[in-house]
């Protein structure tokens, strides 16, 4: 059987926040006595994807689908469980990681919305030091693959 291409065993995440109350005085106490409540965004998640299967991510907002996939891309680290991807610890191995793993996030701060996309991710190539010709030849294909010719140019 082949190797797994993801594997999470029961990977958490908690993040802390400062509960700062209902009303101003409640919120000026707790900048010199924070109480701190927990928010578990993942809570014992456990998956294995294996060559040729699929995955989607679905959820409302809030839900840990940002977080999860920043775990499996080096971004963050699990709080709890392990996580492998590509057979690595991607949290630990993240540079390496970088270099077979692409992520974009839905955030408007990802792309330039006032050029057009190929623009954008010219502007992005040299940041993962590109070969030109391998970035011209990837993105045909993905293009192909996505129904984008048009953006290859």
């Amino acid at each position: 059987m082949a190797l797994p291409l993801i594997d999470l065993n029961n990977v958490s995440k908690i993040y802390r926040n400062i509960d700062r109350g209902i009303g101003f005085r409640n919120k000026v106490v707790s900048l010199f006595k924070p109480v701190y409540k927990n928010h578990h965004v993942l809570k014992d998640m456990s998956f294995t994807l294996f060559p040729g299967q699929s995955l989607a991510i679905l959820g409302p907002n809030g839900a840990g689908k940002s977080t999860l996939i920043k775990i499996l891309s080096g971004i963050q680290c699990a709080d709890e469980g392990s996580v492998k991807v590509l057979g690595v610890d991607p949290y630990k191995a993240k540079k390496d990681l970088f270099k077979s793993l692409g992520v974009v996030f839905g955030h408007k701060n990802c792309l330039w919305w006032d050029l057009p996309l190929r623009y954008s991710l010219d502007m992005v190539q040299p940041l993962y030091d590109l070969e030109r010709a391998s970035f011209i030849r990837d993105l045909k294909e993905i293009a192909e693959l996505l129904g984008l010719e048009h953006i290859h140019g």
